[in-house]
């Protein structure tokens, strides 16, 4: 009786979860939600803004020319304490107080183009558009991992729930497995022997329930931090545990080996920032390359003035005045043996041999990857269709214990065995499921 009271008050107060909000959630919802919330997506949605306005003014440096404007005015007075002074016009000789003055306006537009810049301002816009195409699919491969992370965690809760389910009827059944083995040692129909096996399966069923409660609330946790949820909500998963399948769609027909590897290479978003590195630093070669020939600019200049002259008091009229120019610059220093462009044009092929060295050993550290996920799928696989006929014979154990205690042929202690066997074989055959689509998830996500 003590085992039976034990367990319900247990059973009662340890699974009680206080929570001030409950939230009913799909996968699909809960995806949603997990993009919106995610810091590092946002900051990652504001790097590629940036990197797509760095791409636009690239673009516009490379074809666009400088076009600036520009005016001034000048006043200028004086006066000599009222001397005369004498000015000519057409009609005679015009005394006047000495009191002065003159002002003029000048307004002028310039145009300037870079003709040939040794590819500078192109090799720049190559490069803006390296790091877009990098930092689009930065964005792109984080939503990949929050995804797998999501349905890792979302179905775990999942399976934890129907786990713990399972170890409190196996908890249950257990205490009555010990009455029912005191109740027939005290009859002398059992020995302490099985007394204590069945103490020992109570004890044993609690471990696994105290493990598996522990691992949930972990769980829940893990994906409230995953949703982006810090109030402490109460998430309620409407999906059942087996919808799991209907999420990847990846099937076992399209696991082709090489055609994974390769699909990886292409997919990978730390392979794939190699060769942008690799691509950055030849376009940074080529540039020191060519920074050794003249830099060709041109220039229009146009320039519109008039002019107050004091001594005839008559106003010059408008006058404009245009030039055209071209500017040629060469940086001799550059041609000298062992100048500061040698020197960063070494740095740049030791950059580049390096980021050649890294993107191969990453190569085959990735296709490694992908081999040991193709084991891994084997290896559930077999644990699956071992863990499914296991649970087949174990359904059909119980069955038949169920028909033998109604004729009255086995003990009830036998049959409690029985359904407890079930249970654990319930148990290991959704785990087995678990790992099965999760390995597949993982393929999946390499080759998106």
């Amino acid at each position: 009786m003590f085992y039976r009271i034990a367990g319900s008050v247990f059973l009662g107060v340890f699974f009680v979860t206080l929570s001030l909000f409950s939230i009913d959630l799909d996968y699909n919802s809960a995806l949603e939600i997990a993009y919106q919330n995610n810091a590092d997506i946002l900051q990652l949605e504001k790097d590629f803004r940036i990197a797509k306005f760095e791409l636009d003014y690239g673009f516009a440096n490379m074809f666009y020319p400088s076009i600036k404007a520009s005016g001034s005015y000048t006043y200028q007075g004086s006066s000599d304490n009222g001397s005369i002074r004498t000015v000519k016009q057409e009609d005679g000789i015009v005394e006047l107080t000495n009191y002065t003055y003159s002002d003029s306006y000048s307004l002028s537009v310039s145009l300037n183009k870079t003709l040939f810049d040794g590819f500078q301002n192109y090799n720049t816009f190559r490069t803006k558009k390296v790091n877009y195409t990098l930092s689009e699919r930065k964005l792109y491969d984080k939503k990949k991992e929050i995804k797998l992370n999501l349905l890792s965690s979302f179905f775990k809760v999942l399976l934890l729930q129907s786990n713990i389910e399972t170890l409190k009827l196996s908890m249950e059944l257990s205490s009555n497995q010990i009455l029912e083995a005191l109740q027939k040692f005290n009859l002398r129909q059992a020995t302490q022997i099985d007394v204590n096996k069945a103490k020992l399966s109570y004890q044993q069923s609690y471990l696994k329930l105290l493990e598996a409660q522990h691992n949930y609330e972990k769980e829940k946790l893990n994906l409230s931090s995953l949703l982006g949820l810090t109030n402490g909500e109460d998430i309620n998963i409407k999906n059942k545990f087996y919808d799991i399948e209907s999420c990847i769609k990846l099937g076992e027909g399209d696991l082709n080996p090489e055609k994974i590897i390769n699909s990886s290479l292409s997919n990978d978003i730390t392979y794939f920032t190699y060769e942008c590195n690799i691509e950055n630093e030849r376009l940074n070669g080529k540039t020191l390359e060519w920074s050794r020939f003249p830099s060709i600019s041109a220039g229009i200049n146009y320039a519109y003035s008039y002019e107050r002259d004091r001594n005839t008091l008559d106003l010059k009229s408008w006058q404009g005045s245009w030039s055209i120019g071209l500017n040629a610059s060469l940086p001799l220093d550059a041609l000298l043996p062992n100048s500061s462009i040698d020197s960063q044009i070494s740095v740049s092929k030791e950059n580049l041999k390096k980021y050649l060295l890294q993107k191969e050993a990453y190569e085959k550290s990735l296709q490694n990857t992908v081999r040991s996920y193709f084991l891994d799928f084997k290896y559930n696989k077999e644990l699956l269709e071992n863990q499914k006929m296991n649970l087949q014979i174990a359904g059909e154990n119980f069955n038949l214990a169920k028909k033998q205690k109604e004729l009255g042929r086995i003990k009830e202690i036998d049959f409690i065995t029985s359904e407890i066997a079930y249970l654990q074989a319930k148990n290991d055959y959704e785990s087995a499921y678990y790992d099965y689509y999760m390995v597949l998830a993982k393929i999946e996500r390499m080759i998106e």
